[in-house]
């Protein structure tokens, strides 16, 4: 049986986006880049963030209700529902 490790964050679940939009933004609302602008990892340069800054604001987000109640995207519930069980699966945050 294979084994698919999923990324939690933005591929079970849309964090970033919503990080962007609930946390960062209100955190720096001078900050107009949308998500789609982001295309580097970690977006530093288009956030125009230090390291420090950028991965202390996710950690917040991640502990908030906002950042813990996050829902499933729906294409992936419905993908585990009709091929879920033939694999493993993990986790990876």
């Amino acid at each position: 049986m294979k084994t698919i490790v999923w990324d939690l964050d933005d591929v079970l679940n849309r964090f970033t986006e919503s990080w962007l939009q609930q946390a960062w933004r209100v955190e720096h609302p001078e900050c107009r880049t949308p998500f789609a602008a982001l295309r580097s990892n970690p977006p530093l340069r288009e956030l125009n963030a230090s390291r420090e800054e950028y991965l202390e604001s996710l950690d917040r987000f991640r502990l908030s209700p906002a950042g813990r109640d996050l829902k499933p995207h729906p294409q992936v519930l419905d993908w585990f529902r009709q091929s879920g069980d033939r694999f493993r699966h993990h986790v990876l945050t």
